[in-house]
């Protein structure tokens, strides 16, 4: 009985401490691995062997049209939404969508006025390997 009691206030400290509940680490893994399977963006993206560096020098366009073609060539009847799609890869992965000039077109500036989204890194200096 008093060992139940001692897990329980060891329990309790750990919860002040950390404020909030400790997921095993097992426990993590398996929800990661989820939703990796539950999602066919993230399949595509692991299965694809492209680097976060390289999402970043392509638009986002471009990046979905071979999503799709990944899509269609493994069988799935409908890929997911262009939005859903740079919601799950954003959100995995701590990117931001951002639209950058192309240089195509014409403006007073020169630089030209046709934009293009980018999914690129929120914050730059962290690295996050995959």
């Amino acid at each position: 009985m008093s060992y139940l009691l001692n897990l329980a206030i060891d329990g309790i400290h750990q919860l002040r401490k950390n404020g909030r509940f400790t997921q095993p680490r097992l426990v993590v893994e398996a929800n990661e691995g989820y939703k990796v399977e539950s999602s066919s963006v993230l399949q595509w993206f692991e299965d694809s062997g492209h680097s976060l560096i390289q999402i970043e020098k392509k638009p986002t366009q471009y990046w979905y049209e071979r999503y799709k073609q990944w899509c269609y060539d493994a069988g799935y009847a409908k890929p997911f939404s262009r939005r859903q799609f740079v919601f799950e890869l954003t959100t995995k992965y701590d990117l931001t969508s951002a639209r950058q000039r192309t240089g195509a077109g014409t403006d007073t500036t020169g630089k030209g006025s046709e934009r293009e989204t980018y999914m690129v890194r929120k914050n730059p200096k962290k690295i996050k390997l995959v």
